[in-house]
């Protein structure tokens, strides 16, 4: 099993937005600490209020101009989009960005794609938001469109989508095959990550029983399509917190609730439990062995109540400690 970090880069981050030197520093901390892989998210903006915070859009730093400074800062961690919406960007324009992204960060990069969800975003970008079933038409074409361009010197795809004839895509890729993540829940969407995708991802609020019952879900998706549901890795994004012990555990609770009281002012710390890691390592380790059981081949962890937030009291370290050996990857 893989375990990787959902990084903060937006002012909802519980830090204000970072800094690149905060950025920076974090990234070569959690590298050094032998986490597989640092996540960023796609968005024009944040908006709380989605989930009960204050109104108003909160800025955020851009995906693929955050993963170049990440790739040169860092030798071994693992780099992904969690996910890119595949609306922002004309696949063909996408797919010169990550050539050129995997070759300065030594074959290092998981492309992670979705359907786009938030509306708003795109009227504010003044970009079209087709209905969900052209939004997953157009994510599985682009895909398509995106693996022959990384692959190859030239490709030729002809789609009633998106085409391209001959299209040059020089320097290739440091991979031969650029893996392709694919963010899904619901079964259309599922059947998309059934037909295309290396690696599929849900996020982040997923009890054990919820998992099993989307990921039966999933094995389902695969069947229909003629795909062997064994050759999908499958990412889960989990909220994280951890203490040495129960107290020590409430206590870091009350941080979060300091973070952010609009979140977690109606939820107790069992609640959180629930659908998250949290709890003692003996606790999270037993946790993290049900999701393994359950398929679970890479975790995404968020140290905040917020996904993609950022709390220092959330117990990384402690992860990093006395969890992370036993999944630790081999160096590259």
């Amino acid at each position: 099993m893989r375990v990787g970090v959902a990084l903060p880069h937006g002012v909802h981050s519980g830090i204000g937005l970072p800094t690149w030197s905060y950025l920076r520093d974090l990234a070569i901390q959690l590298e050094t600490l032998r986490f597989d892989a640092l996540w960023v998210s796609d968005h024009y903006f944040t908006d709380l209020k989605l989930l009960g915070g204050p109104p108003g859009a909160g800025s955020q730093l851009d995906a693929m101009v955050l993963l170049p400074a990440l790739a040169v800062a860092t030798r071994r961690v693992t780099l992904g989009t969690l996910v890119l919406a595949v609306g922002f960007r004309p696949p063909s324009v996408l797919a010169k960005a990550v050539a050129s992204l995997d070759r300065l960060c030594a074959g290092r990069f998981v492309l992670g794609l979705g359907a786009g969800w938030h509306q708003a975003e795109y009227a504010s970008a003044g970009l079209d938001f087709p209905t969900p079933r052209d939004r997953l038409a157009a994510l599985e074409e682009a895909v398509t469109l995106i693996r022959e361009m990384v692959s190859k010197p030239r490709a030729t795809v002809t789609g009633s989508r998106f085409r391209v004839d001959g299209a040059p895509n020089l320097p290739q890729a440091e991979q031969a095959t650029v893996p392709i993540l694919l963010a899904a829940g619901g079964l259309l969407a599922l059947r998309t990550v059934a037909r295309t995708a290396d690696a599929w991802n849900v996020a982040w609020r997923y009890s054990p029983n919820s998992y099993a019952a989307k990921a039966a879900e999933f094995d389902r998706a695969c069947e229909e399509v003629g795909r062997d549901p064994g050759e999908v890795r499958r990412s889960l994004g989990l909220v994280a917190l951890v203490g040495a012990n129960d107290r020590d555990v409430q206590r870091r609770f009350e941080d979060w609730r300091q973070q952010a009281p609009w979140l977690v002012r109606n939820l107790s710390l069992a609640d959180v439990a629930d659908h998250g890691l949290v709890g003692t390592p003996e606790q999270v380790r037993e946790r993290i062995e049900v999701y393994r059981g359950l398929g679970v081949t890479d975790l995404v962890l968020s140290f905040s109540p917020l996904p993609f937030g950022w709390s220092a009291t959330a117990g990384f370290d402690i992860v990093a400690e006395e969890i992370l050996p036993a999944y630790r990857q081999a160096s590259r």
